[in-house]
């Protein structure tokens, strides 16, 4: 009978250690980064269409959120940026991670149509899926590149 509990408690010991081990290198991250994104309309009159800043926090618990703020000028209007996004993340190997938009929340005066939310920022859009892999800059800044673009440096927040 004693040696049934050692063993079950190793066996519980064992599976927790496992379990822990797992949710940690799956849910790895835990730092906040901001970053600017601009896009030009074309390589010739350097119009800007898209000019945005972006503060990215990933926790522990496999949870992130993006704040990001800026405008768009598209068919000669201006749209205002204003939202946070919530999104989930798992590490699938090596530096790279898949991320989940889970929700959208517009705040203050952000008026972007959803069509025009599709053409320039899908990426912040709930139910939006990415790969993104992480790498180390000098400087402890990171290169935050996606599998379908851009490349975004994020300089780490302390």
């Amino acid at each position: 009978m004693k040696r049934i509990l050692i063993y079950t408690g190793l066996l519980i010991a064992i599976t927790a250690l496992a379990v822990l081990g797992w949710r940690y290198t799956h849910y790895n991250l835990s730092f906040s980064c901001s970053s600017s994104l601009t896009i030009f309309e074309d390589n010739i009159s350097n119009n800007t269409a898209l000019n945005m800043s972006q503060r990215i926090t990933f926790y522990r618990n496999g949870k992130g959120i993006v704040n990001a703020s800026g405008d768009l000028h598209h068919n000669n209007k201006t749209y205002v940026i204003n939202r946070t996004a919530t999104m989930s993340y798992s590490k699938i190997g090596g530096a790279e991670y898949s991320i989940h938009v889970t929700s959208v929340a517009k705040t203050g005066r952000d008026d972007m149509p959803p069509e025009v939310e599709k053409l320039y920022i899908s990426a912040l859009s709930a139910g939006s899926h990415r790969i993104v892999s992480f790498h180390s800059m000098p400087g402890d800044d990171l290169l935050l590149s996606f599998s379908s673009g851009p490349y975004l440096v994020c300089a780490r927040l302390h």
